[in-house]
């Protein structure tokens, strides 16, 4: 069976903070279909670590917690195998950024562009 893998995004809680972007898995391409989302988010303590997150039937192009919808764009059709592999690819990029994250103090982010 075929499945599309969109990038979705949702506007910025403020004008100084990053946008929330999410991989999203459908089986049809009308705006209402259900998604599976596959998302690494924050632990929670601002402490720069993360977790990766499923979240099963949610409209593609529907409300993410406090975050409006603002966009999405198909990145191509998937089988079911890549679907399968996808929740294991979330945990190891989670892996993998912890393990290279610098600890750092409450508040402070670890995704800064390092000037030069």
């Amino acid at each position: 069976m075929v499945a599309y893998l969109w990038l979705v995004w949702y506007q910025a809680n403020s004008k100084t903070s990053p946008k929330h972007w999410a991989l999203a898995v459908t089986y049809e391409l009308h705006e209402r279909a259900y998604a599976t989302f596959y998302e690494i988010m924050g632990d929670g303590n601002g402490m720069g670590q993360f977790l990766p997150t499923v979240v099963r039937r949610v409209h593609l192009t529907g409300t993410h917690g406090h975050q409006p919808y603002d966009g999405k764009l198909l990145l191509g059709e998937i089988t079911d195998s890549v679907v399968g592999a996808l929740e294991m690819y979330g945990e190891s990029a989670v892996e993998l950024v912890n393990s290279h994250n610098r600890k750092r103090g409450l508040g402070e982010s670890n995704c800064q562009v390092s000037k030069r």
